[in-house]
């Protein structure tokens, strides 16, 4: 893997090599983890928007591991790649990594804006928005010679369910596509994300994490919370303790698993999906490759 600058958006992303041209065939690699949400802005965008500020539209998630030590690992990884960008622009052009905290929790930000500026990318085509995310077309309406909605504004959206007895009597799972409306703050997820970094101003540099994709894996401390809210207590304290508790029970070292060409979403085949519960039924963390 290595660092390839691109332009239009002048830019820098994390690449796996072409076995012929090195460039040409370059495949940018996608990253996986899992956290806890703590905060999002995600569709269905129902109403209309003011379109002065659609370039600033995004959809956003906020992600905690809880402290759990394959979050942490997580998060070193991000500043070691903050280090490696940090040696491709001006010094002190790139904004330092300082990840938000949850109470007292690192977190990571991850984002894709709905939609991209011809002024960025020139050439680009349009595609129409899910009908999942824009059910009314208030973001439709708001596409214009200058700002449109492309395959780099998608975001997928998938959650782990069950499905008939497989040849072996057992239990298949698999990853379904999801209306975006079922996340919930609370929920266990699984993120797979792009990381690039973006000029912000002249010789002013910023590293992001682009969501490409957001897969439900267990919603069951917003279920534990909504009940016990009956009962007069915190919501808040009750998710948390709810999400540690699946989280710190078998945690396993690292989490981020290099994906190729932006191949987003989920195969079909079992071993994957069957890993997943199998991890989640254990209230694991995922167990992926490190870069």
């Amino acid at each position: 893997m290595r660092l390839l600058e691109t332009d239009k958006p002048k830019s820098w992303k994390i690449v796996k090599s072409g076995e012929v041209d090195a460039d040409a065939d370059a495949e940018e690699v996608v990253l996986s983890f899992q956290g806890v949400i703590v905060s999002k802005e995600l569709p269905p965008i129902a109403t209309r928007v003011n379109a002065d500020k659609k370039r600033y539209l995004r959809q956003s998630v906020r992600l905690t591991g809880l402290s759990t030590p394959s979050f942490q690992t997580c998060v070193d990884n991000l500043q070691y790649i903050h280090g490696a960008f940090g040696c491709l622009v001006p010094d002190g052009g790139l904004e330092p990594f300082e990840p938000p905290t949850f109470l007292n929790h690192p977190c990571m930000d991850i984002a894709t804006r709905y939609y991209t500026s011809r002024r960025e990318d020139p050439t680009g085509t349009a595609i129409p928005f899910l009908s999942e995310v824009d059910p009314n077309g208030a973001l439709q309406a708001m596409v214009t010679d200058d700002h449109f909605h492309s395959i780099d504004n998608q975001v997928l959206f998938f959650t782990l369910a069950n499905q008939n007895h497989n040849q072996k009597g057992a239990f298949a799972h698999r990853f379904v596509p999801t209306n975006p409306g079922i996340f919930r703050t609370g929920d266990i997820v699984e993120v797979q994300t792009t990381i690039s970094v973006v000029s912000i101003k002249k010789d002013q540099f910023r590293m992001i994490m682009n969501l490409r994709t957001l897969a439900m894996l267990d919603s069951g401390p917003t279920q534990v919370s909504i009940t016990a809210s009956k009962w007069g207590q915190s919501k808040l304290m009750l998710q948390q303790k709810a999400a540690s508790y699946r989280l710190k029970s078998n945690v396993r070292t690292p989490v981020f698993k290099p994906k190729i060409k932006r191949k987003v979403g989920y195969s079909e085949t079992e071993e994957e999906v069957v890993l997943a519960r199998r991890q989640i039924n254990n209230m694991a963390m995922n167990d992926h490759e490190g870069i």
